[in-house]
This record gives C-alpha cells, structure tokens and sequence, in this order.
C-alpha cells in the first residue's frame, strides 16, 4: 500500500520548489447546491498562500477532475485566502481553523482520489 498523505516537511520541500499541495475538506456550506470544499497551498520564497475553495459537487465517481468544478452560481472566486511568511505558520493558522488538515495534504492532482474516497462513503 502506497502513502497518500504528504509529511509536513514534504508539504514545506513542495511548497519551496513552488509546487501546489491540496486538502480535501469535504462538504461545503455556502450554497443550496452540494458543494466540496478544499484547500490549495502554493510557495515562494517571500509568502506561502493558502486558498480555500469551495466547488460545485457533480457527485459523480467517473468524474474526479476537481480542479476544473465550478464555484456555486458561476462564480470564479476562492471562499478565502491566507498569506503567511512561512509553511509552518500557514500548517498552524490552517489546522486551527480546519482540526486535522495539517496531516492530509497530498501533492496536486491526488485530491481526485481524496473526492472519490468521499463518494465512496
């Protein structure tokens, strides 16, 4: 079995190469509308932003691609956005407001996996 989930120092090494980490969170609450919520962390050596998401729910298994899902009602615009100076204060401010998520980012493009995971439950 193979590991999903990034280590905080993979998340920070990631992040410094200017990569994107994601977390699922799992249902959102803005709209009448299923809707997922997810976190996307980006680096550079000056700031790390985090950016919260929260995106149509097509509720289909075949379709797993969610960085192409909507926001509710055509909008294009993340829900929220942290700048910090460093992954470490950004993993603090994060799991304060999200309990947990400092231990479930995974490298870009596998939180497919994480939102079929969801579906399956």
């Amino acid at each position: 079995m193979t590991r999903r989930y990034l280590s905080q120092y993979e998340v920070s090494s990631a992040t410094q190469r200017g990569k994107r980490v994601d977390s699922f969170l799992g249902a959102g609450d803005i709209s009448a509308e299923p809707t997922i919520r997810y976190l996307s962390v980006r680096g550079t050596a000056e700031q790390v932003t985090a950016t919260l998401w929260e995106v149509e729910d097509p509720r289909n298994p075949d379709f797993l691609d969610v960085d192409s899902l909507y926001p509710p009602n055509g909008g294009d615009a993340p829900v929220a956005v942290f700048v910090c100076t460093s992954v470490q204060e950004a993993l603090t401010q994060l799991d304060e407001r999200f309990p947990g998520v400092a231990e479930r980012f995974v490298n870009q493009g596998v939180i497919g996996d994480e939102y079929a995971d969801y579906l399956a439950k």
